[in-house]
């Protein structure tokens, strides 16, 4: 604990905030001396009445005395909200790290809910201003002061009798005993609290993002969300509640002990009033007794929270330190031609999993060619493309792009290479023009932008907007962002794709499955027409695409089932034929057999 303290304080001391040490000093000085400035007033001011000194004297005496506490109060009130200030942009300055870290890990990880369940409990000390990252120093803030104050009351008591010193020791001892239990048994709940709490997070965010908002009505999910928000919180109140019927037992020890040090002190107090002492230091001797004992009291819990702080900081290092970045090396191969894409022998399953989502896989993709890849739901069409862009690595077999193995690239140029529109692509809250080239306005290619949604038809919709290309999306932000229908919407994600620089490869993972096969299959011609000049893939488990792609890559239940062009695969009457047929009947314009639309 010593080690993580001491290296939380170096990070500190090398960062642009390490001025709080001064602080801390400050506070220490100001803020210590400051109750015993309280204690001893009483005091002062009962012994000038008992001595029958002159009102004018004590009116001085006053007023010296209320100037002191409001310059030691106001300096330590100053320093210590300086001091907050700074460890709370030290705490956001680690964040901001972690984040940069946290977004460059192994993908795969994050579709791993154990990982995000080990996440969720390592990083939970960066939630908050009393979590163990800011909690640790806040609390530091608050238990220095206390001591200086502490050592000044137990000074003043020893003058009464040595014995209360042995009774506050043992006051001490069972007032951290105590504490300490219920913060070790909160501890040992830490994981289990750590994934009720993002569970229920999820369920609250859905049931108040406005992308559910139809379905929770239409479908009447309202009395569902909130059943499952209820279970998940009753889970965390179980918990917080075993803790606290632990606590309740040890805090009768402490209250016990409170009786023992608190009777045996006003017992000597009194004592020493009635033979030499005046009536004056007897209540100063009471102020000091019970303010010591709040002390203690408060700075019991103080010490556990800073104390457990501190675990949860050691967690966090751990982990943090731990958390390597997806591999990248510095190599780049500068590619500026059409990928060429070849798998071989690859097999995969995901994290936790134990069955292969592919396996063996073989299959060549040329450089310049459109190829269709089809099948039905859950034949590992999406799982393909995260395998080509590199977001999962195959747990056998290779990959090369360009002939070149797909873990020799750097990642930030491997994913250059890639527009990839997926199936589950997001909106934000920026302007149309800014979801487009995913940059501010300043850097963006209004032209080329423009050019984009002329072609594929979404211009003149947008002209009519009030603010055009520049009209903000979604009501997150804006009251008067706009929402776009699911065909809309998925046009602007294709839009993204044609936008991106530098791609060598496209990539459509259904993003049309909002649009009826008609329109589907009018967007495919215009996408196909505006990339030329690279690689297209298109996923889809319609045959849509398929008519005008060089290859088509069908995928059934036990992997590549038949690979071939329209023609090729229509003359075998295989599986494609079959598929094609039973859609193509309900999608045609007009005559018999292969004609119309299909």
């Amino acid at each position: 604990m010593i080690k993580t303290l001491k290296k939380e304080l170096a990070e500190l001391a090398h960062s642009q905030y390490r001025r709080i040490f001064l602080y801390y000093f400050l506070v220490t000085i100001f803020g210590g001396l400051l109750p015993v400035i309280l204690v001893l007033m009483p005091q002062m001011i009962v012994s000038y009445v008992e001595n029958q000194e002159s009102f004018n004297k004590l009116a001085i005496l006053i007023v010296i005395l209320t100037t002191i506490v409001v310059v030691f109060s106001g300096i330590s009130t100053y320093f210590k909200s300086a001091s907050q200030a700074n460890s709370l942009n030290f705490r956001t300055q680690e964040y901001l790290r972690l984040l940069k870290t946290y977004l460059a890990v192994d993908y795969e990880k994050l579709e791993d809910p154990l990982w995000l369940d080990f996440l969720e409990e390592k990083c939970s000390c960066l939630d908050s201003d009393n979590s163990g990252y800011q909690g640790t120093l806040n609390y530091l803030m608050k238990l220095l002061p206390s001591l200086v104050t502490s050592i000044c009351y137990l000074v003043f008591l020893t003058m009464v009798s040595p014995i209360l010193i042995l009774l506050v020791i043992f006051y001490v001892i069972i007032a951290f005993i105590s504490s300490s239990k219920a913060h070790n048994c909160y501890f040992k709940n830490r994981t289990k609290i750590s994934r009720l709490n993002r569970h229920e997070r999820y369920y609250f965010n859905t049931a108040s993002d406005f992308n559910y908002a139809k379905d929770i009505r239409l479908f009447n999910l309202k009395n569902e969300l909130l059943s499952l928000i209820d279970f998940e919180i009753s889970g965390i109140k179980k918990i917080y509640r075993q803790i606290s019927f632990h606590m309740f037992g040890w805090s009768l020890l402490e209250v016990l002990a409170m009786t023992i040090l608190f009777g045996t002190s006003i017992y000597f107090i009194i004592t020493n009033y009635s033979t030499n002492q005046s009536l004056a230091n007897m209540l100063f001797n009471i102020l000091v007794l019970t303010s010591l004992i709040n002390l203690i009291s408060s700075n019991a819990e103080t010490v556990n929270y800073f104390v457990r702080g501190i675990k949860e900081v050691k967690d966090y290092y751990e982990f943090r330190d731990n958390l390597e970045p997806e591999y990248s090396t510095d190599k780049l191969h500068n590619i500026n031609e059409p990928l060429e894409i070849e798998f071989k022998n690859v097999s995969f399953k995901y994290p936790n999993s134990d069955n292969y989502v592919l396996q063996n896989l073989s299959f060549k993709i040329n450089a310049k060619e459109r190829v269709a890849i089809v099948g039905a739901n859950g034949a590992g069409k999406t799982t393909i493309v995260k395998l080509i862009t590199g977001l999962f690595k195959p747990n056998e077999g290779s990959i090369l792009i360009n002939g070149i193995d797909i873990n020799d690239f750097n990642l930030k140029e491997l994913y250059q290479l890639y527009a990839v529109v997926f199936q589950d692509f997001n909106v934000y809250a920026f302007s149309i023009l800014e979801n487009i080239s995913l940059k501010d306005t300043a850097h963006s290619n209004r032209e080329k932008i423009v050019d984009i949604l002329k072609r594929e038809g979404l211009y003149e919709t947008i002209s009519n907007l009030k603010h055009q290309e520049d009209q903000m999306m979604l009501k997150y932000i804006d009251p008067e962002g706009v929402e776009f229908s699911g065909g809309q919407t998925q046009k602007l994600a294709i839009a993204r794709a044609l936008y991106k620089e530098g791609t060598k490869c496209v990539i459509l993972d259904e993003p049309t499955s909002a649009l009826d096969a008609l329109a589907e299959a009018d967007i495919y011609q215009s996408f196909s027409d505006l990339v030329k000049d690279k690689t297209a893939i298109y996923i889809s488990h319609r045959m849509t695409s398929t008519k005008f792609c060089d290859r088509i890559l069908l995928f059934d239940e036990t992997g590549l089932a038949e690979v071939g062009s329209h023609d090729e695969l229509m003359k075998l009457q295989g599986k494609y034929y079959e598929l094609f047929n039973i859609q193509g009947k309900y999608y045609k314009k007009g005559g018999n057999g292969n004609e119309g639309l299909l």
